[in-house]
């Protein structure tokens, strides 16, 4: 049976990862993060991946054999967190993981935000095109990225996933933030959103956790694939799907004055994921407005 151990497990997207081997065998499950727990995994250690102890200690004790490593720090007010998070907290899983006497698979979870500003002539951002990030998260979620290489013993792959949506999402992020104040709306009246123009490429969650399943059995070492659709959003055009899907009649505006742009400061951000598709035979199954609906159902419920 093959350990598999999860950092960050009490996550939106561990959950779904969680969720994924439901019902299968082969696999012996392991979270673990500074709270929480979940009915699928055997083992659950409670710990903050900044402590170099604690995590030894847990790696040591699991022994696991593939690591999704999603503990991570998004705050961009806190720069010292987000890098001692991080960074930091890479380097302690890492270094904990090439103590093993057996071989070891780490999947190294980053962000699009390490892209930085995506140029106009750019159609999709790609494993192969340089990381430029322009926001101290960017900076962390990338040197988090760059941190892999040097630990040779391990096969350590690198992703990074873009804008991701779903059922469960928290209120933290553009999508769920927009459709609780849909559901709290007045037909007929004025709605403003932040960034009306900015694109995004919206993926959801599902898709994700399937992507990191293959990269992990599958994927190339030190090679960070793209995890996106590839078809932009904008925050305008997001605002008006989740207006139709909540019933609201409304006028959509932008907010004046008002940036919002603190953890990817870039205008456009869509992905191209042809290598992950090529190297994996991973694609996205699920379409925005699927993952939107049930988003909204899911919000409606609680």
């Amino acid at each position: 049976m093959t350990r598999l151990l999860v950092t960050g497990a009490s996550g939106f997207a561990a959950g779904w990862f969680f969720e994924l081997f439901r019902g299968e065998t082969g696999f012996e499950l392991a979270g673990f993060s500074r709270t929480g727990g979940h009915p699928l995994a055997s083992r659950w250690f409670h710990g903050d991946i900044r402590n170099y102890e604690q995590v030894v200690r847990m790696i040591g004790e699991f022994q696991p054999e593939l690591v999704l490593h999603l503990a991570a720090c998004a705050d961009p007010t806190t720069p010292e967190l987000l890098i001692d998070t991080n960074v930091g907290g890479t380097w302690n899983l890492l270094s904990a993981c090439a103590r093993l006497q057996h071989s070891c698979a780490v999947l190294l979870v980053g962000s699009a935000a390490s892209f930085g500003h995506m140029l106009p002539t750019e159609s999709g951002l790609s494993a192969t095109r340089a990381a430029r990030p322009d926001t101290i998260y960017g900076c962390s979620r990338q040197w988090q990225l760059e941190v892999g290489a040097l630990f040779e013993s391990l096969r350590v792959l690198q992703c990074r996933p873009f804008n991701i949506i779903g059922p469960g999402l928290p209120d933290r992020y553009a999508a769920t933030a927009i459709a609780l104040r849909m559901l709290r709306q007045e037909n007929g009246t004025n709605f403003s959103v932040r960034n009306a123009a900015a694109v995004r490429d919206l993926i959801d969650v599902r898709d994700v956790v399937q992507a990191f399943r293959r990269i992990l059995l599958s994927g190339k070492c030190l090679y960070p694939y793209s995890i996106g659709t590839g078809l932009g959003t904008s925050v305008l055009q997001l605002a008006d799907e989740l207006a139709e899907i909540c019933g609201r009649q409304v006028r959509i505006q932008e907010s004046a004055g008002e940036s919002g742009q603190d953890r990817s400061a870039g205008l456009r951000s869509v992905a191209d994921s042809a290598d992950l598709q090529a190297d994996t035979g991973w694609a996205p199954q699920i379409s925005r407005k699927q993952s939107l609906t049930e988003l909204v159902a899911r919000l409606q419920k609680t």
